[in-house]
């Protein structure tokens, strides 16, 4: 659980962990729209030779790509409903009509309610594959065994 002041308008936030389900609707979604992007093939293509002007434009690709999908907006909305602001407010579509101020910290909210649902998933993932590479590198630098085949 976070729990914070917005900058602009002064509520207090507090973001809860969304139901499981939720918090996997979101990761989904959004590595649907990292893949879209094409934002990793351009890494990996340029790993060597990063500008951080492109570096810039590919993340601000990114979040045009999460930006205006409907499928990463709604399941972060699924998320916040279990959110609350100024301690008795679920954060909801409807709350951003009725506070239309809170509209003014609509991504540092969004951010930090991505950040605590998908932080534990990718915790996991990042703990998995450090195990799992130098295993790869090993096994990559041993010789395979030749086979002889005779016809």
């Amino acid at each position: 659980m976070k729990e914070f002041i917005c900058k602009n308008s002064g509520k207090r936030v507090k973001i809860i962990p969304a139901s499981f389900r939720n918090a996997c609707k979101l990761k989904v979604e959004a590595m649907k729209c990292l893949k879209g992007s094409g934002i990793l093939e351009k890494i990996k293509n340029n790993l060597g030779d990063v500008k951080l002007s492109s570096l810039l434009q590919e993340l601000a690709t990114l979040v045009i790509s999460l930006d205006t999908s409907d499928g990463f907006n709604s399941a972060v909305m699924e998320c916040l409903a279990v959110c609350i602001c100024d301690n008795s407010h679920a954060i909801t579509e409807q709350y951003f009509n009725d506070c239309p101020e809170l509209r003014q910290d609509y991504y540092e909210i969004v951010i930090a309610c991505c950040e605590e649902n998908l932080r534990p998933f990718f915790k996991s993932l990042s703990s998995e594959l450090s195990t799992l590479l130098p295993q790869t590198e090993e096994l990559q630098q041993q010789e395979l065994p030749q086979t002889k085949v005779s016809l």
